[in-house]
């Protein structure tokens, strides 16, 4: 709101303020600006990639890893309710002998070795069309602009 002291304390301007029409914009001025403006295509906001939640993730849960194994096979006085190295030895390297023993006896079979090697490379190839397309797509956007 414009106070009286905010008003012009020279003669010329308060004449002048007072016998000049205010500006108003032609009649079709909206239509002339609206015709002006360019559409610009948007971006759509897709959700994450699941990879780039595990790559996110993968740093935490190692971190954990770690120290539940290091505190689950140190035999500390403090920590007597966790097994220590003795149940780890005696209860679970059996399991995990025989557990690794029957995925080598999978991955010893020709038919599931041919498959694995068809299916890295494959996912491979993937990976690199996934990669060189988003590359250049991206490269071919900013040249346009």
């Amino acid at each position: 709101m414009i106070t009286p002291h905010d008003l012009p304390k020279e003669d010329y301007l308060k004449d002048l303020m007072q016998h000049v029409q205010l500006d108003s914009p032609s009649d079709n001025f909206v239509d002339h600006v609206m015709q002006g403006i360019q559409v610009v295509p948007q971006e759509c906001t897709s959700s994450k990639p699941i990879f780039t939640f595990l790559k996110s993730f993968f740093p935490y849960a190692a971190l954990i890893i770690i120290i539940l194994v290091v505190i689950g096979t140190s035999d500390l006085p403090f920590l007597n309710w966790i097994p220590g190295k003795a149940y780890y030895f005696e209860n679970l390297a059996p399991y995990i002998n025989i557990f690794l023993t029957a995925i080598k006896n999978i991955f010893s079979s020709s038919y599931v070795s041919f498959g694995l090697l068809i299916g890295f490379s494959g996912g491979f190839l993937f990976l690199a069309d996934k990669f060189l397309v988003s590359r250049f797509s991206r490269r071919k956007s900013h040249t346009i602009a």
